[in-house]
């Protein structure tokens, strides 16, 4: 039988698009698993449905089998929410995890999850799943990746597009969508980590249980690292769904030339889509989830932490043996020598851990 996996992390952090990338190596067809689909209204007939559909899959074999957000679907399937649906919710449940137990069919279950925190313990009981992975804030190179990506796809789509004009109106239309330069990840980390770290100084992290001249030392007090300023830092940390409506904004902030007989050579140059990029970046309008979710990330990160996940990408811009579960905070060791190759990993890592061990 093929492996059992389950992916959760933050939202808009490529989990969907990591299961039908998966579908796409392994060449088997992607079946999506909607659980809301499967409710009915006659008793019994949710529970039927639920076996009918899986029966489906198998039969389909080999297949990658996807049930997008996962939380959604078993949410309501707690002892304690038994009794507002009549225990439905509760015996699909039961018959999802005996069939992920005894499957031998080669269905390649894919779970991906937004927030694991809803989702029963039974779900994650050792041996459930063949491998749990996360996925988490991306790091300055990875955003860069992920602009570069984003410009590689569309350059490729507009050119799909040219050729199936017809030679008249392919001369009409620019040779490219967008600059070359712009299929470059260093292109995109240089403007990264000049507009996403202006709040550099309020992320600055400091030992909170350090004596003052008001509140003496403690005796075996350990120190607690936050931020050195009261007000939480609002720096741009972004996801990969916030680049890429980031994107989509700078096209529309850009007006393309009209069509004439000497059209340019790209649409969207690199000097323009920099000015409308930066433009938006530097904008108080433009706030990507890093900013506004730092309580959502925290508690993303406990309960991964909780659970045993791994990073989906093999490293993390956190460690997880650096946080403690008993004191529920993040052990920064300032003495510990950082290679910290950007600005922007360094807010993000000052952030996370100063957003940690305030919300705890």
């Amino acid at each position: 039988a093929l492996p059992i996996l389950a992916l959760s992390g933050i939202p808009g952090s490529g989990k969907s698009l990591m299961a039908k990338t998966a579908a796409t190596i392994l060449d088997m067809p992607l079946i999506s698993l909607d659980m809301g689909a499967l409710l009915g209204g006659i008793m019994g007939e949710s529970e039927h449905n639920m076996i009918r559909a899986l029966e489906m899959a198998e039969q389909m074999a080999p297949c990658v089998l996807w049930i997008d957000e996962i939380e959604k679907a078993f949410s309501g399937s707690s002892q304690n929410s038994s009794a507002s649906d009549g225990g439905v919710g509760r015996r699909m449940f039961g018959k999802f995890l005996t069939w992920m137990q005894e499957k031998t069919a080669a269905c390649f279950v894919f779970a991906t999850s937004n927030d694991i925190t809803s989702l029963p313990p039974e779900l994650f009981r050792s041996e459930r799943y063949d491998r749990k992975f996360f996925t988490f804030m991306p790091t300055a190179q990875e955003c860069a990746q992920i602009f570069a990506a984003n410009i590689r796809a569309q350059n490729r789509s507009y050119q799909k597009e040219l050729q199936a004009m017809p030679p008249r109106l392919q001369a009409l239309q620019a040779k490219q969508l967008f600059a070359p330069t712009l299929e470059q990840p260093d292109f995109w980390l240089q403007i990264i980590n000049e507009c996403c770290t202006s709040n550099f100084a309020d992320c600055q992290l400091k030992d909170l249980n350090a004596p003052s001249d008001q509140t003496p030392q403690q005796p075996n007090t350990q120190p607690v690292y936050g931020w050195s300023t009261v007000a939480r830092p609002k720096n741009k940390l972004m996801t990969g769904a916030d680049i890429s409506s980031l994107l989509r904004e700078a096209k529309f902030l850009i007006c393309p030339s009209p069509i004439t007989t000497t059209m340019p050579a790209v649409i969207y140059s690199e000097v323009q889509m920099r000015n409308s990029v930066r433009a938006i970046m530097r904008s108080p309008h433009f706030k990507p989830y890093g900013e506004t979710n730092l309580k959502d990330i925290v508690k993303c990160f406990r309960k991964l932490h909780e659970n045993e996940f791994i990073p989906a990408s093999g490293q993390c811009i956190l460690n997880f043996d650096c946080y403690d579960d008993d004191a529920r905070i993040y052990r920064h060791d300032p003495a510990k020598p950082s290679a910290w190759t950007n600005r922007y990993d360094q807010v993000l890592y000052y952030t996370l851990v100063g957003a940690i061990n305030h919300y705890k």
